[in-house]
Parts: structure tokens; C-alpha cells; sequence
């Protein structure tokens, strides 16, 4: 605990930047509304494939955008997209949910289901650095502390995430994509 607290105060000078993705363009376009419509007349499956253009910025990224952001509503859906999800979407659905424990960590942390592979606490109790500063990474790991102390349901993901940190070695865990 108290190597907890030091690693909390001895990062916790910098800005306080929420580490996640960047809005897309499409997400004021898009409810979540609209995705369950969507959904309902493709398919789970058939929705994803559809929300993938070949574009930088699909409507995919704009539902991630929103689960970044811990909303309950777009959280509600991660159960329905998760079985339905490939290499790819799953681990961009396993980052955002790394991202919005943030912001609900009980909500978030309600979702985990260890028999997936998608929503298991491993795969979300993780550090999805694949960009950003030191400082932004750093802030990340302040805000995730935080955020799970306070819920009575976060002490083995936080344990991970600590273990996590002492296993990666200052040259990966730091390095600026």
C-alpha cells in the first residue's frame, strides 16, 4: 500500500490529461439509439462489419469514442458487441473499456466476465499505451489509481495494474509511439 501511495503522489504533478482516443468527427453524427436500431436490422456481426469503413473515422470509432467516456448507455452495449467482435475490434473494445474505468470504474468493472476473451479482467485491467507522453501516461496511471480505490469492487484490478507496472520495464512502459 504505501509503494502505492508513492507511485500515486510521485506522478501525480503532471497535467491532468484523460488518456484515450480523440473524438471522431462522426460521433455527434451517431445515438446510441441508432446503433441499437442498426443492430437489430444487420445483426450484431452485421452492424460491426457495416461500422468499419475503409475511412479512417467510421461510425466503429465513434461508438468506441463513447464507451471511452463511460456513459452507461454505450457501456450497456459492450455485452451485445463483445461475442461478436474480431481481432481487431476486440482489442480496440478491450482498450476503451481500459480507458472509461477512469470515469465508471464500477460500471466498467461490472462488465468483466473471465470466461471471454474480450471482457475478461486481465484484458481489461490492463495499461493500453499505444500512444502519447510520458506525462499523459503517467496521468493515466494516477487517474486509474483513483478511480479504483474508490470502488469496493476494483482491489484486483488495481492489484494488476500495479503488477503490470513493475513487470514492464522503463524503457517500454515510457516509449512514445
Amino acid at each position: 500500500m504505501k509503494k502505492l501511495i508513492a507511485l500515486t503522489l510521485s506522478i501525480s504533478t503532471f497535467s491532468s490529461f484523460a488518456f484515450g482516443p480523440l473524438p471522431s468527427p462522426v460521433c455527434h453524427k451517431i445515438t446510441v439509439n441508432e446503433v441499437k436500431n442498426k443492430i437489430k436490422e444487420l445483426g450484431v456481426k452485421g452492424y460491426i462489419d457495416y461500422s468499419q469503413p475503409e475511412a479512417q473515422y467510421g461510425e466503429w470509432e465513434c461508438v468506441m469514442d463513447n464507451i471511452t467516456n463511460g456513459l452507461p448507455e454505450w457501456l450497456d452495449l459492450v455485452p451485445t458487441l463483445a461475442p461478436f467482435t474480431d481481432a481487431g475490434t476486440a482489442e480496440d473494445l478491450g482498450l476503451v473499456l481500459s480507458v472509461a474505468l477512469q470515469t465508471n470504474p464500477t460500471r466498467v468493472l461490472d462488465l468483466i466476465d473471465n470466461r471471454s476473451q474480450v471482457l475478461n479482467e486481465r484484458e481489461i485491467c490492463s495499461l493500453p499505451f499505444y500512444g502519447g507522453t510520458r506525462e499523459e501516461r503517467n496521468q493515466y496511471v494516477v487517474n486509474i489509481i483513483e478511480a479504483l480505490y474508490k470502488v469496493t469492487n476494483g482491489k484486483y484490478c488495481l492489484s494488476h495494474i500495479v503488477s503490470v507496472i513493475g513487470q514492464s520495464t522503463a524503457e517500454d512502459f515510457y516509449k512514445v509511439n
